[in-house]
């Protein structure tokens, strides 16, 4: 088993809850660095808060990455820390700077579950940007995505001296899985469900149009935080 640091953006994410739940699963002694967007409170895994960001708050979360490099690069629990898992951008940034201070050579695995826009968009500041995780990941010394297009369209792309990269998909463990149902007919409307940071306008519209035209026969429910930034006709749409 080892030691595992888990820096992660939000500390209410699914996604990261269920990767720290199945480090654990394995045996191995994680503590989470997070940053979070919504209020303090216990979380089920040894936990140090960063504090709260928001949504489409660039300059508010960069501010917030610099805190949390001088908050944490001295805490003790880094120590005797076998291996740093940085969840995106920002908290690779956190990552490698708090190595760095500590002038050692713990390996960092870099996971990217989605590739932020302005990564791909064109542009002096998304140039900036694409350079930055290219400085970056020269202090990475694995990559985690979660699906084969990541490494096909962007990194062997924009990054061809790219570290070596693990696929990791982002599905459900199979054991808090529900039985698979019957063939019979169900006996209410199909229920589809959208969960996590509801951010795509894409999605939202289509779902919309889906429940709608459906005339009763399918049922569709949100969890999570709406991006209004992206989908101003959130509200009036659900």
């Amino acid at each position: 088993w080892m030691k595992i640091t888990v820096f992660g953006p939000d500390a209410n994410d699914s996604n990261l809850v269920r990767r720290i739940g199945a480090m654990e699963k394995l045996g191995h002694e994680v503590v989470g660095f997070t940053l979070r967007r919504d209020e303090d409170k216990p979380r089920p895994w040894n936990n140090i808060d960063l504090g709260r960001t928001y949504d489409a708050q660039y300059l508010q979360r960069i501010s917030s990455i610099w805190r949390s490099i001088r908050q944490i690069r001295d805490h003790p629990l880094l120590q005797e820390t076998d291996l740093f898992w940085a969840r995106n951008l920002e908290m690779l940034a956190v990552a490698v700077s708090v190595r760095h201070h500590m002038g050692t050579a713990v390996p960092i695995v870099y996971e990217t579950l989605d590739i932020h826009r302005l990564l791909t968009k064109s542009g002096p500041a998304h140039g900036i940007l694409r350079w930055i995780e290219g400085r970056l990941m020269k202090k990475v010394d694995a990559i985690s995505i979660s699906s084969p297009a990541f490494q096909r369209e962007y990194y062997d792309k924009t990054h061809p001296d790219h570290p070596p990269i693990t696929l990791i998909e982002n599905r459900l463990p199979s054991d808090t899985l529900p039985p698979r149902p019957g063939k019979s007919a169900p006996s209410g409307p199909l229920r589809l469900g959208w969960a996590g940071m509801l951010r795509c306008r894409r999605s939202f519209h289509t779902l919309c149009a889906i429940a709608r035209e459906a005339e009763g026969r399918i049922e569709v429910v949100m969890h999570g935080l709406p991006a209004y930034d992206q989908i101003p006709d959130f509200d009036e749409g659900v």
